[in-house]
């Protein structure tokens, strides 16, 4: 498990990433969003859960854990893929696929 400031420079990373996205670009898939993760979740885990080939196919610092307007975790996480073909397999491989004994759905966005 990752240090608490690793695990907040991977998060500062991540919302730096969201900023600097053109959404202007409808048209790129290679993100897909993962729901269902337990609360407390953290992006190792994550990227364990993407496993070794998908993992190294995500863009640095392109895990989102998402919160709610209180600042809590939703269980809910964005992943950012080099290729949108990784997105569409990680929907594919990974969807239902249980973390912490809950089915996490994986939608290609």
């Amino acid at each position: 498990m990752a240090s608490s400031a690793e695990e907040l420079s991977m998060i500062e990373q991540g919302y730096e990433l969201l900023r600097r996205l053109d959404f202007a670009d409808a048209s790129y898939g290679g993100v897909a969003r993962l729901r269902g993760l337990p609360n407390d979740v953290d992006i190792p885990t994550v990227l364990d859960f993407l496993g070794d080939e998908l993992r190294t196919a995500v863009r640095p610092g392109a895990v989102v854990l998402c919160e709610g307007a209180d600042g809590r975790r939703t269980g809910e996480a964005l992943v950012e893929f080099v290729r949108e073909a990784c997105a569409a397999e990680a929907e594919e491989r990974l969807d239902r696929t249980e973390v912490d004994g809950r089915a996490v759905e994986v939608a290609k966005v």
